[in-house]
């Protein structure tokens, strides 16, 4: 049987900070049983997008960096968004990266063609504060997932990390039930 591909779209400045301690142990739980590809979104320097109309008639960009998104995209078959929040949204890098799934969009819903097999993701969602606004943030990245052809199908949203930077029992328990159902789908 084929290993699963896991694009990870890790979008923290911080490569050893809580959002990275909580992904890695995700990833620790099925390290043998998936391939996983990775973007940086503070590493890999994506633009952003600039709406120069290259993707109205096909899965393209006027900036070479697509094709690394394009590529991993294509061969992947879940996706993890690993992330804190800032200011009610994504860091920016990682932004630049959700906004050049623009082709997808284009491709999906103007122009009615689905190029991407079916694939599940789930969120890794910190919050330094205790103002939680999951549900925008879910209802935009499901917008976003839609042009993929992507489905949230769990996610761990962590509040408090400022302060609360312990990765606990009950965060362990998350981590192991969302690792158990994400990597057996």
């Amino acid at each position: 049987m084929r290993k699963k591909n896991c694009l990870v779209l890790f979008g923290s400045p911080h490569k050893n900070g809580f959002t990275a301690r909580v992904l890695e142990k995700i990833i620790g739980k099925s390290k043998n049983k998936v391939n996983f590809l990775s973007i940086n979104a503070y590493e890999q320097k994506i633009h952003p997008c600039i709406d120069c109309k290259s993707c109205n008639e096909e899965i393209t960009c006027r900036y070479d960096d697509f094709i690394i998104l394009k590529d991993l995209l294509e061969k992947s078959d879940l996706i993890i968004i690993a992330s804190p929040i800032y200011n009610m949204g994504f860091p920016s890098p990682l932004k630049s990266i959700l906004d050049r799934m623009q082709p997808y969009f284009m491709s999906k819903f103007i122009r009615k063609e689905n190029v991407l097999k079916k694939k599940k993701a789930i969120l890794i969602l910190t919050f330094g504060s205790k103002f939680n606004i999951t549900l925008d943030i879910k209802r935009q990245l499901e917008i976003i997932f839609a042009s993929i052809n992507t489905t949230i199908i769990g996610q761990i949203f962590l509040e408090n990390t400022d302060k609360h930077k312990v990765i606990d029992k009950n965060i362990e328990k998350k981590i192991e039930n969302l690792a158990k159902n994400f990597f057996t789908v």
